[in-house]
């Protein structure tokens, strides 16, 4: 009897231990998040690889969110991108919650995107969770950070009220509107009205990043700037608005999404806005002939740009940017410091040895402050020029005063892409440094008619600097040349003077031309001449050297190497599309073998059971 009971019990076991193993290897097959990444991977192989348009690709900030990543197939807290219907719904696996997501994108702006989305549900059928998308589901909104800024549609002066959530509106004193020397940027000065509590006075920067039309309503997407606004969620702003002749309105957002939006005049913060009269001068005039040759010009440290208007009308002036930033950084803006519209008529003053042609301008400046300035302009040589800018004033009638130009630097100004030119001196130069123990020689035109070789020898230090000549002119007996660095990718320069003295020449840098100094071993140039050694002869040829600063503008932006690799490509393994989103026969493959390890391990552990029961 006992060995029947045990020859049941024995069976009893196998049969259990047969099915334990059956279930938990069914049970993988069965699992949700295999049967997930199963129809990813059928969805991938059968609708081909997703993606996103490669100008969305980048950082953008989210009301609620903050800063959300979207590559070419991911988007940050919302998943991979497993379909696409070839329009503006996308499907994407969101494998945290093992679930899909349906986004409906319309891209209103390059800096902006708006989208809905559906709940995240087991569905993979991208005509299904998106059609459970209703139009009652809330729009977002999404910008660009570091977006390049665009013309705000607000020109001119501006006078305004404002309700600030409340049903009075603040307009005594009204508050204004100021456009500045950058067409991206407009300064918003609120007024305190004294029965409005919740009214303050305040000055802020607004930035327009974006602009577009839904329906005929206009819309304005910006970023503030002032006092207290040091997140995100305080800085971006929407506008709804409506601009005509005399005036308009606009109604904005209470945080950085674009919700709640009725229409310009209805909402939270309503600005009802009214042109101020315009006090300038309505006639217009036009700066000299000689910019409708050239219409881009630098100083001479090439720090600022300057640009005049095809109509001479108006003059701009703007930073340049670094030229290896600038490589790297695509959609960098640079920043405008001054718009003068020219508005008087031009009128010749004399100038010690020269004329110069004074012209009335109304200016703004980066402040978005605007005021009368009276410019002085002299024409030096053919290409070349020297301006000077006048302080401001409040009115017209004392602008062009001599008082004005007091202590006014001269700014001499190049052609923006002005080549080398022959040096106007050659010949191999002995000199010594008026202010210190430093000596060497001067090679003027020999290596190359347009560079200068600067051999300089110090206690404990020598050096070799290769200077190229842009431009020259002679005023009072002196032979001025601007000449700069050669490896100086900004093209930075200094005015050099080369003068006559008893015991020979003086070569010395002009703290008047308003430059940055080119350095040699910490010191500027200012060199006694001792004498003329020789003529320049071949032997005298010399190679430049390639800088530190130009070997280490190679290594980073590839601008010198022809072979550099493309660092913003996206890798080979996301591009392929044998891969998919992720590799999902690897994945399979792992959860199969932990399925069997622990169909092994339930099994021994059975079997050990059975063996205590039958003993």
């Amino acid at each position: 009897m006992d060995s029947l009971i045990r020859i049941v019990l024995w069976i009893y076991c196998i049969a259990a231990l047969g099915s334990i193993m059956a279930v938990s290897s069914g049970y993988v097959d069965r699992w949700p998040g295999t049967d997930l990444l199963n129809k990813e991977k059928r969805n991938i192989r059968g609708k081909g690889p997703c993606s996103f348009p490669e100008h969305w690709r980048g950082r953008w900030f989210q009301q609620g969110m903050g800063e959300i990543e979207v590559t070419n197939i991911n988007m940050t807290e919302h998943g991979h991108c497993v379909s696409h219907d070839g329009n503006n719904k996308y499907l994407l696996l969101n494998r945290a919650k093992m679930c899909y997501v349906c986004l409906v994108m319309t891209s209103k702006h390059h800096n902006l995107i708006q989208y809905k989305k559906s709940y995240c549900v087991a569905s993979d059928t991208i005509q299904e969770v998106c059609g459970m998308i209703t139009g009652d589901f809330p729009l977002i909104t999404m910008i660009k950070v570091n977006g390049a800024p665009i013309q705000c549609p607000l020109h001119g002066q501006y006078e305004y009220s404002y309700t600030n959530g409340s049903e009075l509106a603040c307009n005594h004193p009204q508050s204004s509107i100021h456009t500045c020397a950058d067409n991206s940027k407009v300064l918003f000065h609120f007024q305190k009205c004294p029965h409005i509590s919740n009214s303050h006075e305040k000055t802020v920067t607004f930035q327009c990043l974006a602009t577009w039309e839904t329906g005929g309503d206009n819309y304005m997407y910006g970023r503030f700037s002032g006092p207290h606004l040091t997140s995100k969620e305080s800085q971006y702003r929407c506008f709804m608005y409506s601009i005509y002749g005399s005036g308009g309105s606009m109604s904005m957002t209470a945080d950085s999404s674009c919700q709640g939006l009725q229409s310009p005049s209805i909402g939270m913060n309503v600005f009802t806005l009214a042109h101020k009269i315009d006090k300038v001068r309505q006639t217009r005039c036009n700066f000299p002939n000689y910019f409708s040759d050239i219409y881009e010009w630098r100083d001479v440290n090439s720090r600022h740009k300057l640009v005049v208007s095809k109509r001479l009308e108006l003059l701009e002036i703007m930073d340049i940017l670094e030229p290896s930033f600038a490589s790297r950084n695509t959609q960098a803006r640079a920043e405008m410091r001054l718009k003068l519209v020219c508005i008087g008529e031009s009128s010749t003053i004399n100038t010690g040895s020269t004329k110069s042609v004074q012209i009335l301008t109304y200016a703004t400046d980066d402040k978005c402050e605007s005021n009368y300035r009276c410019i002085r302009i002299t024409h030096r040589v053919n290409k070349l020029i020297e301006l000077q800018i006048g302080k401001s004033y409040d009115t017209p009638d004392n602008a062009c005063s001599n008082v004005n130009f007091d202590k006014v630097k001269k700014q001499i100004l190049l052609p923006f892409d002005s080549p080398p030119r022959p040096c106007p001196v050659k010949g191999i130069f002995n000199y010594v440094h008026k202010k210190n123990s430093c000596s060497g020689r001067l090679e003027i035109g020999c290596s190359r008619d347009s560079e200068i070789v600067v051999d300089t020898k110090c206690v404990g230090s020598e050096t070799a600097d290769i200077l190229q000549c842009y431009a020259n002119w002679t005023e009072n007996n002196n032979l001025y040349m601007i000449a700069g660095r050669v490896d100086d990718l900004r093209k930075s320069a200094d005015c050099l003077v080369y003068r006559s003295v008893p015991n020979g020449h003086e070569l010395e840098a002009d703290p008047n031309c308003a430059s940055e100094r080119v350095i040699v071993l910490g010191h500027p140039i200012d060199f006694n001449i001792k004498s003329h050694i020789k003529t320049c002869s071949a032997s005298s040829t010399r190679t430049a050297p390639v800088s530190p600063a130009q070997s280490q503008e190679s290594k980073e932006t590839g601008i010198y190497d022809t072979n550099a690799k493309n660092s913003g490509h996206p890798s080979s393994e996301l591009e392929n599309p044998s891969t998919g989103i992720i590799n999902a026969d690897s994945e399979n493959k792992s959860s199969c073998m932990k399925s069997i390890s622990f169909a092994i391990l339930v099994g021994l552990a059975l079997n050990h059971l059975c063996s205590l029961i039958l003993r």
